[in-house]
């Protein structure tokens, strides 16, 4: 990959997965937040009582959709205020200089794009969801594994949306500190940053 070019979504991915099993081992490599909200995707799916899955309680399962839906569109919408703010400061030419020739440039890139791929799989699963009650095929255990994916997408979604905010936090925190330095000592820090990269 060339230096100039921007990396796609898998080589960051294989990236930040490697930096993670190197600062915390093998165990880096297993999804406990997926698995966690899988388990309580499930849990949720299999305490709605038997009557929400039936033909006659298509307004209420509906109504669930539909809130679903739109509760997930609202934490994309509140999320892309944590990106916008991302994108600005990572924007600015000595930080995005800095950012990039110590490598976090790209690993700011891939959450970004890992928060927005989490959001707009929790969307698309309730949307499916919602219009998987029109179907007069579905039945009861297809129904739970349905309403089961929706709610582990959308705790899932809502976890990264969380961490959107941190990552937010941080980088408002990281460019204060950057800001605040004379220039001779920016321009100092961007040539060790430099040095130890190359």
């Amino acid at each position: 990959m060339s230096s100039n070019s921007r990396p796609s979504f898998l080589e960051l991915w294989l990236e930040d997965t490697q930096d993670d099993v190197r600062r915390r081992g093998w165990w880096a490599i297993i999804p406990f937040s997926a698995i966690t909200c899988i388990l309580l995707g499930s849990a949720v799916s299999w305490l709605f009582p038997d009557i929400f899955f039936d033909d006659s309680s298509w307004a209420i399962s509906s109504t669930v959709f539909a809130g679903l839906l739109a509760f997930n569109a609202l934490a994309m919408a509140l999320s892309w205020n944590a990106f916008g703010k991302i994108y600005e400061l990572i924007a600015k030419p000595m930080f995005s200089d800095f950012l990039r020739k110590s490598g976090e440039m790209s690993r700011y890139m891939f959450y970004i794009s890992y928060f927005h791929l989490t959001q707009v799989a929790a969307a698309g699963t309730t949307l499916f969801g919602f219009v998987w009650l029109f179907f007069p095929v579905s039945n009861e255990w297809a129904d739970r594994i349905v309403l089961a994916v929706v709610f582990a997408t959308t705790f899932y979604g809502l976890r990264w949306s969380i961490g959107a905010v941190r990552v937010a936090h941080d980088l408002v925190w990281n460019f204060g500190k950057f800001d605040g330095l004379p220039d001779d000592d920016k321009r100092a820090l961007k040539l060790a940053v430099s040095n130890t990269k190359d």
